[in-house]
C-alpha cells in the first residue's frame, strides 16, 4: 500500500470514527465506502460492524464480527464489539467469553469497559 493510499485509508477511518458518535447511519455509508476500495480492512470492518450495533441491526453486526475474528483472532477491539452484540442478543455466556478474550488480548480494555459502563 501506496504511503498516499495508507493516508487516504487512515483519514477515512479517523471520519468514520467521528461520525459513529454523531450519525451511525453516515458511519455506516462510509465505513461501507472503504470496504468497496478494500474489500477486507479489518478496521472498516470494524467499524462497520459498530455502525450497525448503534442501529439496532445486532445479528448483522454479529455476522460480521464472528466473520472478522475468523483471520483476526488477535483483535481485542473486535472480541469486545462482539461481546456487546451478543449481550444485546441475549448471549451472556458468549458475551463474558468475548468481553474475557478482550481483556486477555488488551487489559487496558477492562478499564475502558469499566468507564463506559459507569
Amino acid at each position: 500500500m501506496t504511503s498516499d493510499r495508507t493516508d487516504d485509508l487512515s483519514t477515512a477511518l479517523a471520519e468514520v470514527r467521528r461520525q459513529m458518535t454523531i450519525d451511525p447511519s453516515k458511519a455506516e455509508t462510509l465505513a461501507r465506502d472503504i470496504l468497496r476500495e478494500s474489500l477486507e480492512e479489518p478496521d472498516a470492518l470494524l467499524l462497520l460492524a459498530t455502525a450497525l450495533r448503534k442501529k439496532g441491526a445486532a445479528n448483522s453486526a454479529r455476522a460480521i464480527l464472528e466473520t472478522l475474528l475468523q483471520t483476526q483472532s488477535q483483535m481485542a477491539p473486535a472480541h469486545y464489539e462482539l461481546g456487546l452484540v451478543l449481550g444485546l442478543l441475549g448471549d451472556n455466556r458468549g458475551a463474558t467469553a468475548s468481553l474475557r478474550s478482550a481483556v486477555d488480548l488488551d487489559p487496558g480494555s477492562l478499564y475502558r469497559l469499566i468507564a463506559r459502563l459507569a
